[in-house]
């Protein structure tokens, strides 16, 4: 009985592996170079993303002149702030008519304009679009999302196959000096057990994120950009001070360090606060933990948003994108992202190759077998 379930869960391991392992090798690679996706894009992007620090910051109702006049009748979005990254540069999120989102890019310590893109633009959001959606849309997703699941059950699967020898591979390591099926075993075996934790934290993660394209009218997108009836909130609507609002209530929550201003939205007519505090965690509230709503005629604060009174299901979902890419611990957890990734996409390669040895081994004694001897003749 045990025989027969070993052999079961070796081949669901071995074909479910085998059939998704290319586009597993795939999500590993791009979503290694999506961890430090950010890094990456300041540093090819320089000239207009990055600022050396000065002693004080520029007025924010200057930069938003400027860009009233640069940009005027455009919708705008948001205002990142960067308060907590002083060397990328401060930049506001447009867009008018089919013409896509803009990121407008500003010093934010002497105030001088540095230069705009699209949004959708460069090679970073081409990776994130391959890594989320294989570039296909909501099939794409789909296809995310199931391979998200493939490489929990081949873990899964592999933890079971494996179970009586698990630490065993530590003991043996690599044998180089063996053949390339006994490399590959070993190798095979070493990275899987080393990843097992990681690779079961990517699968769940990357399935979660995925889980309402599989429902039926739930996919991410709906409602997504849904708006009621209502004016758009242009730059020609920026008629307040920037600076009051930000001076004014950034002190009613101790500790309060803003990062970004949310602006009206129809159906959100309000304007947010997003920042942190120093109790502050990426696993418990993402990149900005704490919101200020304020109203958006008067500015008068309608609710102060903590992860102590998000609601759970939000807070989940920020959980699981920090721990899918890796953002949560800095530097350190973003290099172990990064090797963990790889080595994920190792195993695609090593299974393969002992699929491949495998099957080259039982055709070859079929293929050598002679041909059947025909029977000597009666003599007459």
């Amino acid at each position: 009985m045990g025989a027969k379930v070993n052999k079961k869960v070796f081949t669901i391991h071995q074909w479910l592996g085998l059939y998704a392992g290319v586009m597993i090798l795939f999500l590993t690679i791009t979503g290694a170079m999506l961890v430090f996706g950010g890094e990456t894009d300041a540093a090819l992007n320089g000239s207009i993303m990055t600022v050396t620090p000065g002693a004080k910051k520029a007025s924010l109702d200057i930069i938003a002149a400027d860009l009233k006049k640069r940009y005027p009748g455009y919708r705008i979005n948001k205002m990142e702030l960067q308060n907590q990254y002083p060397t990328l540069a401060l930049y506001a999120d447009v867009e008018k008519g089919h013409e896509g989102k803009t990121q407008v890019f500003y010093n934010q310590y002497t105030g001088a304009y540095m230069g705009a893109r699209a949004k959708d633009a460069g090679i970073v959001h081409a990776v994130k679009k391959l890594h989320t959606e294989f570039l296909l849309s909501r099939a794409g997703k789909i296809m995310v999302a199931l391979m998200g699941l493939a490489l929990f059950i081949t873990t899964i699967s592999g933890i079971y196959f494996y179970r009586k020898s698990l630490l065993s591979v530590f003991r043996i390591g690599i044998r180089w000096n063996k053949n390339a099926k006994t490399i590959s075993s070993d190798m095979h075996k070493l990275v899987g057990v080393s990843t097992l934790v990681f690779n079961l934290v990517i699968a769940a993660t990357g399935f979660y994120m995925h889980r309402n394209e599989l429902l039926p009218g739930h996919h991410e997108d709906e409602g997504k950009y849904k708006t009621a009836n209502g004016k758009q909130f242009t730059t020609n609507d920026i008629n307040f001070s920037l600076d009051a609002i930000v001076d004014a209530n950034s002190s009613k929550v101790a500790g309060f360090m803003p990062g970004v201003i949310d602006f009206p939205k129809p159906a959100h007519p309000v304007i947010k606060l997003k920042g942190n505090t120093p109790q502050s965690s990426r696993l418990t509230g993402g990149k900005f933990d704490t919101e200020i709503v304020l109203a958006a005629a008067g500015q008068s604060v309608e609710k102060i948003i903590t992860p102590a009174n998000t609601p759970t299901y939000k807070k989940a979902d920020k959980l699981m994108h920090e721990l899918h890419y890796g953002w949560y611990g800095g530097m350190a957890i973003q290099l172990l992202y990064t090797v963990c990734g790889l080595c994920t996409g190792l195993l695609s390669v090593t299974g393969f190759i002992l699929w491949y040895k495998k099957r080259k081994k039982a055709v070859k004694p079929a293929a050598r077998k002679a041909p059947s001897r025909q029977a000597a003749p009666v003599p007459a």
